[in-house]
């Protein structure tokens, strides 16, 4: 990644998240299958609209396909 992103929600969800979301995918994954019983998730993300928050929503909505019987807890923060 180059430049600045800040306060840029689709370049987070869009561009640079989908060059991410594979490899957060695979380590998600991996931690998930190293677990008994996975009962769920609790996500602590930001709504405020910048690079992360567009990042973030693109792994939410990727929990929720992969894992959609699973639990889900969400703590948003809006600054």
């Amino acid at each position: 990644t180059s430049g600045d992103m800040g306060h840029n929600f689709a370049r987070g969800h869009y561009a640079e998240g989908k060059d991410l979301i594979d490899d957060i995918n695979n380590a998600l994954r991996s931690t998930v299958e190293g677990c008994e019983n996975a009962q769920g998730f609790v996500f602590n993300h930001s709504l405020s609209g910048g690079t992360g928050a567009g990042v973030g929503m693109l792994i939410l909505e990727r929990i929720a396909v992969d894992y959609r019987k699973k639990s889900k807890l969400g703590c948003s923060v809006l600054f």
